[in-house]
Parts: structure tokens; sequence; C-alpha cells
């Protein structure tokens, strides 16, 4: 992850930089930092879908279902054929079975 911060402080909208880093960070089980870099990422460029869909991933985990829902879906409006942000609102969707006030 070193290299990562090297990479930001060199260029500090280099928006793959904070994607990955959030990345590193989901895979030490630090979600909320990773949302956090996914988020910043965000800021930087509003049309990488990858940070979208991964700061999905990230708030799936903390359960944090409404926030998923509009995540995913700003995903797949920035790339209508984003197969894995289809798969990850279907699986939202699917875990919110129960609650009828969820547009399915």
């Amino acid at each position: 992850m070193r290299n990562i911060h090297e990479r930001i402080e060199v260029d500090p909208k280099f928006v793959e930089a904070y994607n990955n880093r959030g990345l590193a960070k989901a895979s030490l089980r630090d979600f909320h930092g990773a949302i956090d870099d996914y988020t910043l990422a965000i800021a930087i460029d509003s049309t990488f879908e990858e940070s979208y869909n991964n700061r999905g991933l990230a708030k799936l985990v903390n359960r944090t279902t409404w926030e998923q829902l509009l995540i995913f879906s700003k995903a797949i409006e920035l790339n209508p054929d984003f197969t894995k942000a289809l798969v990850n609102l279907g699986a939202v969707k699917g875990r919110t079975q129960r609650l009828p006030w969820i547009d399915r």
C-alpha cells in the first residue's frame, strides 16, 4: 500500500490510486477507510463506475441498504452494461425482498 500512498502524493487527482487504495483497505477489512477512498475517487471523477461499485460493496458489508441501492444504481447509470454492478444491485434487492417499500 506504500506505493499507492506515494502515487497519491505525486498526483493527488489520480482516481485509480484512490480506488486501488480502497481495495487494499477493504482486503484488510477496513471498510470505513475503503469507503472514504472510494468517496474521494468519486469526488475526483464522478464518472468512474468502479469506485461506485466498490463503495457499494463496502457498504454491503456494513449493511447500509439504502445507500447500496443508490450507489449501485449510479454505477449502472454511468454504464448500463456494467455487469458487476448489475449483479450487486440484484443481490441487494434480493436481500430486501421482505421490504415491500423497495421497488424491485
